[in-house]
């Protein structure tokens, strides 16, 4: 690039030229520490995008950087401050935490939020010294920094919040959905003790909190499993936290972790929560139902006779991925390729029959005899389908984390 000074290589960093400003950052993070008061500085430019690439350039310098940052959390700008908390967190190094901690009490909302957020990031290594300012910062006059707070003490691990305990379910009345969605989540990071107060939480009056507590409680993996009549209830919730995503599936998403035999109870509620066009919005319950495997299928097959088809597809699906050791699954599947009982069994719906019938048959133990006596129709256009289908990769994750806070979308005062 032929410049070396630093204040030119940062100038570097606002320029139009995704290469230029990836150059200037890679000459930057060579000349290291040197070069970090001058990133500093420079985290009060009025450009949103040059502090963001200074912010990950100083991130990148690491540990060398540490302690001109930690002095830096006691500068003017509240701009600075707050670049240099994010940038802390980047890091992950345990010796901010003390100043960290302090930060907390920092006049500017947005040094609140990106202190808390970066002892969140630190986690385990914060340890018990934060608990007692963010037990505190728990009843900030901010929304934001009580949600940041919240999340930041669930990451600090269930010995050293344990102290926590009381202040984070008090910060389940909290007036504000997110805090409470937070509060939720940070409590079942604090172990099997929860269960009875987030399986109450499951009835609040927002829809955005109770999948964040029907997630939380899926944190707790089998350790949950006394929720599951709860979680059955929420099966049934259809209310929408955006576009896409309704709370009944954070609920079977809860009941695939939680798993059987606990979860074996929700197999038809998990049946009739198929009854849905959209694929993804099924995609949980699926899930739910391949993990409690053979348990599910007499259930299953039941289903293919008796509702709507777009539930008969999902479940051919679903006894695809069980797999053939149940000996009923086959001649249910056959039988289902007769199934002309309404206009919406349509070819498609056959053809996946047929292809998820064929990868049963395929991969079981019977004699090629056997195989060619069933009859199933099924083509060489569709045992290749089927080798296909059989190794693809499962539907796609439901989003686990909670919905996005409004301080993780927030840019600092002056970027507004």
């Amino acid at each position: 690039m032929g410049i070396t000074t630093v204040p030119a290589l940062i100038a570097h960093l606002r320029n139009k030229t995704g290469e230029v400003r990836r150059r200037a950052a890679e000459e930057l993070e060579t000349i290291g520490p040197a070069a970090v008061p001058a990133l500093i500085a420079a985290l009060s430019d009025e450009s949103w995008d040059l502090c963001c690439a200074v912010r990950e350039v100083l991130g990148k310098i690491g540990f060398a950087a540490e302690p001109v940052l930690i002095a830096a959390l006691r500068d003017q700008s509240e701009d600075v401050r707050w670049g240099v908390a994010d940038t802390l967190g980047k890091i992950i190094g345990p010796a901010a935490v003390p100043a960290l901690i302090a930060a907390p009490r920092d006049q500017n909302e947005d040094v609140r939020c990106g202190a808390a957020d970066a002892l969140e990031k630190i986690g385990l290594l914060a340890s018990v010294d934060a608990v007692p300012a963010l037990i505190a910062a728990l009843y900030d006059e901010s929304s934001d920094v009580r949600c940041s707070v919240a999340a930041a003490l669930g990451k600090i691990g269930p010995l050293a919040a344990r102290d926590a305990l009381p202040a984070l379910i008090a910060a389940l009345r909290d007036e504000s959905p997110g805090v409470r969605g937070s509060a939720a989540y940070a409590l079942a990071n604090l172990g099997a003790a929860v269960v009875s107060t987030l399986i109450a939480a499951l009835r609040d009056e927002s829809p955005h909190v109770r999948y964040d507590v029907a997630y939380a409680l899926g944190n707790l993996g089998p350790a949950a499993s006394d929720a599951v009549p709860a979680l059955i209830v929420a099966l049934s919730d259809v209310s929408h936290i955006d576009d896409l995503y309704q709370v009944r599936q954070a609920a079977a998403d809860a009941l695939e972790r939680i798993g059987p035999p606990a979860a074996c109870a929700a197999v038809p509620a998990l049946i009739a929560a198929l009854d849905d066009e959209n694929w993804d919005r099924r995609n949980p319950s699926i899930r739910a139902l391949k993990k409690i495997g053979p348990a599910a299928v007499p259930a299953l097959i039941a289903a293919l006779r008796d509702e709507p088809s777009t539930v008969r597809s999902a479940v051919a699906y679903v006894l695809g991925q069980i797999g053939p050791g149940t000996g009923d699954v086959v001649p249910a599947l056959i039988d289902a390729l007769t199934d002309h009982s309404d206009l919406l069994w349509t070819a498609w719906n056959a053809t996946r029959i047929r292809v998820v019938l064929a990868v049963l048959v395929e991969s079981s133990n019977m004699s090629p005899v056997r195989k060619e006596s069933l009859g199933t129709g099924v083509s060489s256009a569709d045992a290749a389908t089927a080798c296909r289908v059989r190794h693809q990769r499962r539907p796609p994750e439901p989003v686990r984390s909670r919905a996005v806070l409004p301080s993780e979308l927030r840019p600092a005062a002056s970027f507004r």
